[in-house]
């Protein structure tokens, strides 16, 4: 370990000027936290981490057979460690002192974000991994550039050009996107440790060259040919919570409304037909949020059409849940009145566990639970018509509108989250992600999203003085298939020849 620390040292006096550098650009970050800046600040940052992580490497370059470390010798543990250490002390300490600043300044409670922090800067060292292995595979500079660029044109060619060239794009929801992700992210950590641990022992640059092109090759086969249904299975594998009796039929009783053919819709041959399903027998409070949800469809006179169907809504209340969409399919199986056998296969996922924190209507950033600082943003008025009392004559009324955020500062939590003034609960997003990670790797990952509030209705002045954020979380996630013998697509569609506008309540 001595020998390490001294080899820490003078890696260090001989990068001061790059680490004096890169301590300047992590100052920087933590007090500049939006605006353009701070976004270029963050990708100055991330290129200036690479090249003191590869500095600290070519300091004593693994590939040749003339550096004076290894006459000294170095133990190749001592020396591995060093370099380590300085990933360590150099690039992803002062990261962390500045997000700590950022936290304070933006007046987080450091006491619940600890663990984020914490498993952010884990995350920011392992993602060094492969920038250190890229390091030891190379003599200097020169080569280490080549493979990071080598290494950019792959990872485009493997996310734009060859999925549309092979037809293979995999789209996988938000819920279950960590799973995709950290497959990659775990894959190249260990191919990056194993490389790094066999130049350090053994020297022999042209075999872990061979390991490296060999994980790579495997990690974007990961990527690109693992399709959305095996991270929603996955998904349901890891679900621990309990299962209730849930039993699944046709939603007649709800209508949907659908838009009118788009122009991608007539260039490609598709008519959208409605579809609504039940969702019944839920626990008390719990709420429904779809994942996946595919189709099959037969008719009675041979034609088939199976597929993806988009949820355009869903509705929970007493136990139950109505879930709304739409099937695109192709104009030659355009029979919405003609019954058709559904066969299906829903993924959702099952949100309860409500907790609810009272803080003030201001438009001061209030700390909330689960990492939220919610407020008050842009104020706005809108005029609404409504029909009169009887058959009068029609009454306008003013409603005054508030865009109210919430803000995270290591990413949005797993949760349905809503803003309830008065008897009006409204949510800010269903696009969530399940990770049970408390931060992402991203040097910035701050979210921030907004709803709107109806602060002042009609006849109503005076207003709302606090807001109560309710959270719900992810209780279990689940896989049901279902089967429909015979129904009418048209019992699902709303009958636009007959439309009547709602009276207000007064």
């Amino acid at each position: 370990m001595s020998q390490a620390l001294h080899i820490f040292r003078k890696d260090v006096r001989y990068l001061r000027l790059e680490i004096a550098i890169f301590l300047a650009l992590a100052a920087l970050f933590a007090v500049d936290s939006s605006g353009q800046i701070a976004q270029a600040l963050v990708v100055i940052l991330i290129i200036d981490a690479i090249h003191l992580t590869s500095r600290a490497i070519h300091a004593e370059p693994i590939p040749g057979a003339g550096q004076f470390w290894t006459t000294r010798p170095y133990r190749w543990q001592s020396l591995l460690i060093a370099k380590l250490l300085l990933i360590a002390v150099c690039v992803v300490a002062p990261i962390g002192i500045a997000r700590v600043a950022k936290l304070v300044l933006l007046g987080y409670p450091l006491g619940a974000s600890l663990v984020p922090l914490i498993w952010a800067q884990l995350l920011l060292f392992a993602a060094l991994l492969p920038v250190a292995a890229l390091a030891a595979l190379t003599s200097g500079i020169m080569e280490f550039s080549v493979g990071m660029l080598a290494l950019a044109v792959a990872y485009l060619l493997a996310t734009f050009v060859l999925p549309f060239a092979a037809r293979i794009v995999r789209v996988w929801p938000v819920s279950v996107e960590w799973l995709h992700e950290s497959a990659v992210f775990f894959l190249l950590t260990v191919i990056a440790g194993i490389v790094l641990f066999w130049q350090y022992r053994y020297r022999r640059t042209s075999f872990s060259r061979g390991i490296t092109t060999g994980g790579v090759i495997i990690s974007a086969a990961v990527y690109l040919v693992i399709p959305a249904s095996a991270g929603l299975i996955i998904e349901t594998w890891l679900s621990h919570g309990t299962v209730p009796a849930i039993e699944i039929q046709p939603d007649t009783s709800r209508k949907v409304s659908l838009p009118g053919r788009s122009a991608q819709d007539l260039s490609s041959g598709l008519t959208r037909i409605p579809l609504a399903i039940a969702v019944q027998n839920l626990p008390d409070g719990d709420e429904v949020a779809v994942d996946g949800l595919t189709l099959s469809l037969d008719w009675s006179d041979g034609r088939h059409w199976d597929g993806t169907a988009s949820v355009t809504g869903s509705e929970s209340k007493n136990g139950r849940a109505s879930i709304a969409g739409a099937i695109a399919v192709p104009d030659r199986f355009y029979s919405i009145s003609a019954p058709v056998h559904i066969k299906g296969s829903l993924y959702f996922t099952l949100f309860g566990d409500a907790q609810s924190r009272t803080i003030p209507f201001t438009n001061h950033p209030t700390n909330a639970q689960d990492g939220l600082q919610c407020f008050n943003g842009l104020n706005s008025q809108a005029h609404t018509k409504s029909a009169g009392d009887r058959g009068g004559p029609p009454v306008d009324y003013t409603e005054d509108f508030s865009s109210y955020f919430c803000r995270t500062f290591f990413g949005w939590p797993s949760r349905l989250v809503y803003a309830k003034a008065g008897d009006l609960e409204s949510g800010f997003t269903r696009l969530v992600s399940y990770s049970p990670f408390p931060s992402g790797l991203d040097l910035d990952s701050s979210d921030a999203r907004y709803t709107s509030l109806v602060t002042a209705r009609g006849a109503i002045s005076g207003g709302i003085n606090e807001v109560t954020i309710v959270t719900r979380k992810p209780m279990v996630h689940l896989h049901r298939d279902f089967d429909f013998p015979s129904v009418r697509m048209s019992d699902f569609l709303i009958d636009t020849r007959v439309f009547a506008m709602p009276r207000r309540p007064r």
